[in-house]
């Protein structure tokens, strides 16, 4: 029982790295071009 309870939460943990990063992955661009854009206007006006 150990064993699979093991391989159960390891899978899990998997799942929940591969998840969050294809999530960062997806978000990440469209985040980087707002925020982006707003620090290049914060730039040009310093």
């Amino acid at each position: 029982m150990g064993l699979t309870k093991r391989c159960i939460t390891t899978k899990v943990v998997i799942g929940g790295i591969f998840t969050s990063t294809l999530l960062t992955l997806l978000i990440l661009p469209s985040v980087y071009e707002k925020f982006g854009v707003k620090i290049e206007k914060h730039e040009d006006r310093h």
